[in-house]
């Protein structure tokens, strides 16, 4: 059953805010929109498909803004994306309960949260990296990533920041690119099991494409929003205990 149908404009705010935020820093907002739709009473097989559409509109504009920029490396992208892709496949089409669903969502919000109240990013000296580890991360992720129906961008980032093996804005473009070609393998694994889109969710759609592009505008440019990344940690936070207590 659909809940709070009356607050369609504070969701519509809260998706575009979600969409600008995220992909100003190179991530599509499958974690955010994931805890909306969990607010708007969509079940996980309705949202996940629309989440992942979402993804690749909002990850496309990012990854058109920060490659024009050129911060963007192919060679790390191609050790991350051999493995990721198939991954996100095979993670996709694995059944889950919708309990243990909830559970593993609701862990991953946590985790979106605390990066986004402890995200303080810097330049740092860069570090050689090493491919074969570099493929056991877009293994790993992938696999998540197509199982949760999220692009695994905001696992793969804060991996790559500790980790110091690129600058920040390239951490951003790979990210961008890694998101769009995992939640491209998952909606290919969905295929013929997504549901109709409702009216109120292509406006969902339409708005996190225009502030998608909007932030990743920003993003580009290295702005900083601290109060809007606390605003939506909150937002994740509660969203997440809301799974836990179903």
């Amino acid at each position: 059953m659909v809940l709070l149908e009356s607050y369609n404009g504070i969701f519509l705010l809260l998706f575009a805010l979600a969409a600008f935020l995220y992909a100003s820093v190179g991530h599509g907002g499958a974690s955010a929109y994931l805890a909306l739709m969990s607010f708007y009473g969509l079940a996980p097989a309705e949202a996940k498909p629309l989440v992942l559409m979402m993804n690749v509109l909002v990850s496309s504009v990012a990854l058109f803004s920060f490659y024009r920029k050129q911060h963007f490396d192919a060679r790390m992208f191609l050790y991350l994306a051999l493995p990721s892709v198939p991954m996100a496949f095979l993670g996709s089409r694995m059944p889950l309960s919708d309990q243990v669903y909830r559970s593993l969502l609701g862990l991953l919000l946590i985790a979106s949260a605390i990066k986004l109240l402890f995200d303080q990013r810097s330049q740092e000296t860069i570090k050689p990296y090493k491919p074969w580890l570099l493929m056991g991360i877009g293994l790993c992720l992938g696999w998540v990533s197509g199982l949760l129906g999220v692009g695994g961008g905001i696992l793969l980032s804060p991996l790559l920041m500790f980790l110091a093996w690129a600058p920040a804005k390239t951490i951003s473009g790979l990210s961008a690119a890694f998101i769009l070609v995992n939640s491209l393998s998952g909606l290919l694994a969905l295929f013929g099991k997504i549901p109709a889109v409702e009216n109120i969710q292509y406006a969902w759609i339409g708005i996190v494409l225009v502030f998608g592009w909007l932030g990743a505008q920003v993003g580009v440019q290295r702005a900083n929003f601290i109060w809007i990344k606390r605003l939506l940690a909150v937002v994740l936070m509660v969203a997440s205990f809301k799974l836990f207590l179903q």
